[in-house]
C-alpha cells in the first residue's frame, strides 16, 4: 500500500464513522419520537427514515470506494509503519464499535415501533367496535317496523 492508498483508506474509514455517528442521531431523534406525544405525526417519523436512507447511501458509495482497500488490509498491515498501521486499526476498531451500537439501536427501535404500531391498532379496533355499536343503536332507534310478536297483556 502507498502512503496515499493509507491516507485514502483513513479518509474513508472517517467518513464512514462520521455517517455512522449520524445515524445514531437519527435512531437517538427517533427514539425520542416513538417514546414521546402519543400525538406525533408520522410525517416526522418518515422523514427520520428518509434521512437514515440517505446517510445508508453514502455509507455504501464510501463502502464501495473503500472495498478495494478493505480486502488488501488484512494482508498488508503488517508491511506498514507501526503508527499507520495502529491508527488504521484503531479507526476499524471505533467503526466496529459504532456499528455495534448503531444496530442495538436499530433493533431497539424496531421493538418500540412494533409497539407502537400494536397500540394504534389496537385503538383503532376499538373505535371500529364503538362504531359498530352506535350503528347498531342507530339502526334500532330509527326502526319504524312494529316487532312481530307484540305483548298486548295490559299494564297494572
Amino acid at each position: 500500500m502507498t502512503d496515499q492508498d493509507i491516507s485514502d483508506f483513513r479518509a474513508d474509514l472517517q467518513v464512514q464513522l462520521k455517517l455512522y455517528e449520524d445515524m445514531i442521531a437519527i435512531n437517538e431523534e427517533q427514539r425520542a419520537l416513538l417514546t414521546g406525544d402519543e400525538s406525533r405525526d408520522p410525517d416526522d417519523l418518515l422523514a427520520l427514515v428518509g434521512r437514515k436512507q440517505n446517510l445508508m447511501a453514502d455509507v455504501m458509495r464510501v463502502e464501495e470506494r473503500a472495498r478495494p482497500l478493505k480486502d488488501r488490509w488484512p494482508n498488508e498491515r503488517a508491511e506498514l509503519a507501526e503508527n499507520a498501521r495502529s491508527e488504521v486499526d484503531a479507526l476499524i476498531a471505533r467503526l466496529s464499535e459504532t456499528i455495534k451500537t448503531l444496530i442495538s439501536l436499530e433493533d431497539e427501535a424496531h421493538k418500540s415501533l412494533e409497539a407502537a404500531m400494536a397500540k394504534t391498532k389496537e385503538s383503532l379496533q376499538r373505535i371500529q367496535q364503538k362504531s359498530q355499536v352506535n350503528r347498531a343503536y342507530a339502526a334500532y332507534a330509527g326502526n319504524t317496523v312494529q316487532p312481530r310478536f307484540v305483548d298486548r297483556r295490559s299494564k297494572s
